[in-house]
């Protein structure tokens, strides 16, 4: 196929880097992904604090109550992951 506009790799050629715009678009993906877990965290940290807070005689048997807890320990153990901030 010669005048072909496609290369194709030769047997045992190395696999391309990615290129630099692919790598730009993880690092912007990771920057939204890190703010969108920040908004996350910050929410569940508030809805703690409610929930903690919470005058309900009957709170242990009310299902948003439980699983807010749920939510709560789940996040919690997010947050432990979370980077110190800069």
């Amino acid at each position: 196929m010669e005048g072909s506009k496609t290369s194709r790799r030769a047997k045992g050629e190395a696999e391309a880097v990615p290129s630099r715009t692919a790598v730009q678009v993880d690092e912007n993906l990771q920057i939204q992904l890190r703010d969108l877990l920040g908004e996350i965290l910050a929410k569940a940290q508030e809805l703690g604090f409610e929930l903690a807070t919470l005058e309900c005689s009957d709170s242990h048997n009310c299902p948003l109550a439980k699983k807010s807890r749920e939510l709560i320990v789940v996040l919690k153990k997010l947050f432990a992951l979370r980077p110190p901030a800069r």
